[in-house]
């Protein structure tokens, strides 16, 4: 399939950003990359007192507008279990049932960042008798680590 070169460009472009980690709250990098962007293409953008890049694009009659967000949906740590796994709280609206079994990436407010797997509690009916069907939230599911961890400490 080929595309006409600006589409390939806005592709190239798309995916760079949404390949940037920019859980709610953590959206500076994002945003630096498109008022880098942005300013290379002879924009003026600017960042609003809450971090949004605006970016008059000119024109005249009927203006065109663009907006979107540039964080991620997703979780937040609530606490750290005995068993040194996570308990989230959402971050954003989507059902808790999308993201069991889904990879995430844990940033820390040391800069630190450690990759894990949102799990179900209670995975194998075989052990968990009389469960036949359970609900998916931030009870039943839990983030684990792909770090050896085995408690809270």
């Amino acid at each position: 399939m080929n595309m006409h070169p600006y589409t390939t460009v806005a592709v190239e472009h798309l995916m760079k950003l949404v390949n940037i980690p920019s859980p709610t709250g953590f959206t500076h990098i994002a945003a630096a990359y498109l008022m880098d962007t942005l300013e290379g293409y002879g924009f003026a953008p600017y960042l609003t007192h809450k971090g949004n890049v605006v970016c008059p694009i000119g024109g005249e009659g009927h203006p065109l507008v663009v907006a979107a967000h540039v964080d991620t949906i997703g979780a937040m740590v609530r606490s750290i279990k005995p068993n040194g796994r996570l308990r989230y709280t959402q971050i954003g609206g989507y059902p808790d049932n999308n993201i069991e079994n889904e990879t995430c990436v844990v940033h820390t407010r040391d800069g630190r960042s450690y990759t894990g797997t949102f799990y179900l509690t209670t995975p194998a009916s075989h052990v968990y008798k009389g469960i036949t069907e359970v609900k998916r939230d931030d009870l039943t599911l839990e983030v684990v680590l792909d770090e050896n961890v085995s408690s809270k400490e």
